[in-house]
C-alpha cells in the first residue's frame, strides 16, 4: 500500500499602503504555499472585498481565480489593483481572502486598511472687503468735500462781484 500524502495550505495576504484616501487604488498581494507532502487539489482563490472598494476598471467587489493543483513546496502569488469609492467614508476596512481546495479545509486571511477623510488644511483668513458702513463713511466725505469746494466756489464768487 502506497504512503498517504496530505497538503498543508497557508495564506498571507498584504496591502500596499498603511493607509489611503476615497478615490485611491491600492494593490493587494495573497500568498498561498503548500507546505505538506502532497498536492492541493483545484484550489481556488477567492477574494470579498469590503463596502466601498470595487476591483479596479470593474464594478465587482467579488472575484474568484482558479489557481488549480499546488504541489509541495510551491507558492502561487496573486496580486490585484482596488479602488476605493470616492464616496467611501473614513474607518478601517477589512480585506477577506478564502482559499479552498478538494482535499483541504478553507483557509483565511484579512488585512485591514485604513481609509481617511481627504482634509483641507489651511489658514483662517480675515475677512476682507468693504463693508456697508465704509460706503457710508465714502459717500459723507465726498459730500463734505463738495460742499466745501461749492461754498470755496461761491465766496470766490462773490468776491469778484464786489
Amino acid at each position: 500500500m502506497g504512503e498517504v500524502t496530505t497538503p498543508d495550505l497557508s495564506i498571507t495576504k498584504v496591502v500596499n499602503v498603511e493607509f489611503a484616501n476615497p478615490g485611491d487604488i491600492v494593490e493587494y498581494t495573497v500568498t498561498l504555499v503548500n507546505n505538506g507532502d502532497g498536492d492541493a487539489v483545484n484550489v481556488v482563490l477567492t477574494d470579498q472585498l469590503p463596502a466601498g472598494f470595487t476591483y479596479d476598471g470593474t464594478t465587482d467587489s467579488v472575484k474568484a481565480w482558479e489557481l488549480g493543483n499546488i504541489v509541495p513546496g510551491e507558492e502561487k502569488i496573486t496580486a490585484y489593483a482596488t479602488k476605493i469609492g470616492a464616496d467611501t467614508t473614513a474607518g478601517v476596512y477589512d480585506n477577506l481572502a478564502i482559499a479552498s481546495a478538494d482535499n483541504h479545509d478553507d483557509i483565511t486571511a484579512t488585512v485591514p486598511l485604513e481609509v481617511r477623510a481627504i482634509e483641507v488644511l489651511g489658514a483662517t483668513l480675515e475677512e476682507t472687503g468693504t463693508s456697508g458702513i465704509d460706503y457710508l463713511l465714502y459717500l459723507l466725505g465726498i459730500g463734505v468735500l463738495t460742499a466745501g469746494i461749492w461754498v470755496s466756489t461761491r465766496k470766490e464768487k462773490q468776491a469778484k462781484a464786489k
